[in-house]
């Protein structure tokens, strides 16, 4: 299972990844701050502990964001998710169409009135 921050955003050259585990305590994101810049191609690396979010500008030729995201991983800063396993169950079947149903004259009728009203 592989560990998910809880925000990601990368462009090249630039990374922003929440890191749970520096929101709250300054000494955690100065620690993650300073591991991050001894990896090859960094520039610079700033954590926050008030956000929790973590800023890596690096060399996009020498490094990427998933080398950044795995030594996160690798260094237990990203928490494992555990998601839910969503399987088939016949017996709940009749809700779930009931609840597609629902939504889908929902949606017809609030079509209907929104077309009513521009003609």
């Amino acid at each position: 299972m592989r560990a998910v921050p809880t925000y990601v955003h990368a462009l090249p050259g630039r990374l922003r990844i929440g890191v749970a585990e520096v929101k709250a305590s300054p000494d955690a994101a100065a620690e993650v701050a300073a591991r991050i810049r001894t990896l090859g191609g960094i520039r610079d690396a700033r954590a926050n502990p008030v956000t929790g979010n973590v800023l890596v500008l690096f060399d996009d030729e020498r490094t990427d964001a998933e080398q950044i995201i795995e030594a996160l991983e690798t260094w237990g800063y990203l928490r494992v998710v555990r998601q839910p396993v969503v399987s088939y169950r016949p017996e709940l079947a009749p809700e779930m169409h009931w609840g597609a149903t629902i939504l889908q004259i929902t949606t017809r009728v609030a079509l209907e009135r929104l077309l009513t009203r521009l003609i």
